[in-house]
């Protein structure tokens, strides 16, 4: 990676942002342990492995379709 590289610099500047949101949602999750119900628990911390990949899964120039469909009916799923 060349550090003149303005495109180089924007992506860079991009993971760690992702990196760093990745990190807040995770402890987000990690507090929600102690003031859910395990079951309510259970769903919202399979949505955020679904983000997380999501977001791995662009980084690596994969195709998302179904992470956002299986994205979508967890959000639902968890939401009832």
């Amino acid at each position: 990676m060349l550090a003149s590289d303005p495109e180089c610099s924007y992506k860079e500047r991009a993971r760690n942002a992702l990196r760093e949101a990745i990190r807040q949602l995770s402890g987000l999750t990690d507090t929600a342990a102690a003031i859910l119900p395990t079951e309510i628990y259970v769903e919202v911390r399979q949505t955020e492995q679904l983000v997380v990949d999501i977001v791995i899964n662009i980084d690596e120039g994969k195709d998302v379709k179904n992470y956002i469909k299986k994205l979508n009916n967890q959000t639902a799923k968890t939401a009832l």
